[in-house]
């Protein structure tokens, strides 16, 4: 089950994409029109090799990272023996012009696990080719543990392309609802 935040990004790309068209293009998809998402958003340039370097990413997501990612690989970001893996979802979510969702994990400095749920949905360039990628990172953990320490590199645990009809195709199992309960001064808020 894909987090509220995720489906709405999934939900703005299907809004975005015309009828006659494989994939919304670039310039329908503003990172401006997600509001208290900003933080959370990201945007890939792809190349011709198929890599993916980060063109804009939000604070959260460079706070998570602990450096300015603008011109980072996003493959960079993950364990070096699931790169090779990353790479062909990403390309395959170009190739099939569908989003893809990642279930990805890891550590802070002081070994605090970490889980988030990465969208990915793909965008088409004035070449008419999937170049582009917009993308949200969803913490699944509850977040004090992010105290200005870098996370350690991604951890690959599952990935799902996800077609028009907004279901998982394959690759990721569902789960139950992720419920949090948030105490503020001592009194429950939801």
């Amino acid at each position: 089950m894909l987090h509220e935040n995720s489906r709405r990004l999934l939900d703005e790309w299907r809004r975005q994409k015309p009828a006659d068209a494989r994939l919304p293009r670039r310039t329908a998809m503003s990172p401006m029109g997600f509001g208290l998402l900003l933080s959370q958003l990201l945007i890939l340039g792809c190349d011709r090799q198929g890599r993916a370097t980060f063109r804009l990413a939000g604070g959260m997501v460079t706070q998570l990272h602990g450096r300015d990612l603008r011109d980072a690989e996003l493959v960079a970001l993950w364990q070096r023996d699931q790169r090779h893996q990353l790479m062909a979802h990403l390309d395959e979510a170009r190739e099939t012009a569908q989003p893809l969702v990642l279930q990805a994990s890891t550590a802070g400095i002081h070994g605090t696990r970490l889980d988030l749920e990465i969208t990915l949905a793909p965008l088409e360039g004035p070449s008419g080719e999937a170049d582009r990628f917009i993308g949200l990172y969803q913490l699944l953990t509850p977040t004090p543990f992010l105290t200005g320490r870098p996370m350690s590199q991604l951890t690959l645990a599952a990935a799902a392309l996800i077609p028009a009809s907004g279901a998982a195709q394959r690759g990721m199992a569902a789960s139950p609802p992720h419920l949090r309960l948030v105490v503020n001064n001592g009194r429950r808020v939801a």
